[in-house]
């Protein structure tokens, strides 16, 4: 039950936000990489990561900032997984 709906979370933000949706599966097939390699990363880089997140560990966010050299790490407060659909967040952000 709980998969069928987050299919339908994943449809409806699809249809909402296209140019984020493609960044998603970008995501999701570089998800599947082991290790990541951040030290290969060579642009400044904005980590943002929701401290509501249920579908990442904040340890992701944490390996990801140390393993990137010139990046930073900020932590939405209340930002849960898809906090671009939280009201506020490009003001919040400066966005």
């Amino acid at each position: 039950m709980k998969e069928q709906q987050e299919l339908k979370d994943l449809a409806a933000i699809g249809a909402i936000y296209p140019e984020n949706y493609i960044g998603f599966v970008n995501d999701l097939t570089g998800y599947y990489r082991d290790p990541i390699p951040f030290d290969e990363v060579q642009t400044p880089t904005f980590i943002l990561h929701g401290d509501k997140d249920k579908d990442v560990d904040f340890s992701n966010a944490e390996q990801a900032y140390e393993g990137i050299a010139n990046s930073e790490l900020r932590i939405m407060e209340g930002g849960g997984h898809y906090m671009f659909l939280n009201e506020g967040y490009k003001e919040d952000f400066q966005m």
